[in-house]
């Protein structure tokens, strides 16, 4: 099973432990909402995923071939580099084991129809760049991919810290696997800390040039060889253009600044050993 036994308790500690909410859908075995028995959710194993099982007094023993056989062998995680491997299972169980497998085809430049297989692994294995890299182009993916959702406001904060400790823990397994001393890994860890803290820190500055900037150009506007009437149809639209593109832009910079910053305590806290 090669990493699975390290990757697994860190999956299990993002999934949580019971929860009855009765407003979830995955916590009825029908899958809906008042559908069904309204059973829970355990160490990320749901009612409605598995109906049939006593969720409620699940152990980690009783979850583990769940996730072997459902997530870490669907994603032929065996295969894939170490740290990949990590990398792609924890995606596969937050998102679904075909995006997940997606993520890494995008990364690798491969055909992307959701199923890891040989070309797939083959392009994973002989990365040009080393499976440090592509854990951090497969984090890279998941990341746009969960920030395009409508939900990214509410859980995006949640999820930009998983997917970074994610990305910190998958790096360090690669660099073990590859032979790198723990000297080696806790300097890179500390190394890619400080330029996502740097990143973290332009992003945030850029934000706030950006909104300055839109307001500054949206007052400059010249109509002054215009009608009055046409002029403030004129003034408007180019007003409203500019506001939300440097709104559209400051968004982008703030995202890219809290991800920064998720990344850099991600790698901090690898660097520590935590």
């Amino acid at each position: 099973m090669l990493n699975f036994d390290v990757s697994l308790p860190k999956v299990l500690a993002y999934e949580g432990g019971f929860t009855k909410d009765s407003h979830d859908p995955g916590n009825w075995t029908g899958g809906k909402v008042g559908v069904g028995k309204l059973k829970g959710t355990n160490r990320g194993i749901s009612a409605a995923a598995y109906p049939n099982l006593d969720i409620a007094n699940l152990t980690a023993a009783d979850v583990a071939p769940l996730y072997r056989h459902d997530y870490w062998d669907a994603v032929a995680a065996n295969l894939l580099p170490a740290g990949v491997d990590h990398a792609t299972f924890d995606g596969a169980v937050n998102s679904g084991v075909s995006r997940s497998s997606k993520w890494l085809q995008k990364a690798v430049k491969v055909s992307t129809d959701g199923k890891v297989g040989g070309k797939t692994i083959a392009a994973a294995v002989s990365f040009q760049a080393g499976a440090a890299a592509l854990v951090r182009a497969v984090c890279s993916q998941r990341t746009s991919f969960l920030h395009g959702l409508s939900n990214w406001v509410r859980y995006g904060k949640g999820w930009a810290a998983r997917v970074a400790d994610v990305e910190a823990f998958g790096v360090k397994l690669a660099l073990a696997a590859a032979g790198a001393s723990p000297a080696a890994i806790k300097v890179d860890a500390e190394q890619q800390s400080a330029v996502a803290k740097t990143s973290a820190t332009r992003h945030t500055a850029g934000a706030g040039v950006t909104a300055t900037a839109g307001v500054a150009d949206g007052s400059q506007v010249d109509v002054s060889n215009v009608d009055a009437g046409q002029a403030d149809q004129l003034v408007n639209l180019i007003l409203g253009g500019v506001l939300i593109g440097a709104v559209v832009l400051v968004a982008w910079f703030v995202w890219r600044a809290h991800v920064q910053r998720q990344r850099a305590a991600a790698y901090a806290a690898s660097a520590k050993g935590t």
